[in-house]
């Protein structure tokens, strides 16, 4: 029974570092597509002159990627 009770810690302890390492990759994902995106629409007012321009840009090409 004692054996049980440890393999069954062992098990938790992989499931949540598994589950904590999962949402670290998707966390740092989502921070790079966001300062991606932040220096897309950067460099598309610095082309155009224009704010507006700049993120209807970045809007269209989010829904490019979303397809």
């Amino acid at each position: 029974m004692a054996l049980m009770a440890l393999m069954a810690a062992w098990v938790v302890l992989l499931l949540v570092q598994a589950t904590v390492y999962s949402s670290l990759v998707q966390a740092t994902r989502q921070f790079a597509a966001i300062r991606i995106g932040a220096l897309v629409v950067s460099g598309a007012q610095a082309v155009t002159g224009d704010t507006a321009g700049a993120l209807a840009l970045r809007h269209c090409s989010r829904s490019s990627r979303a397809r």
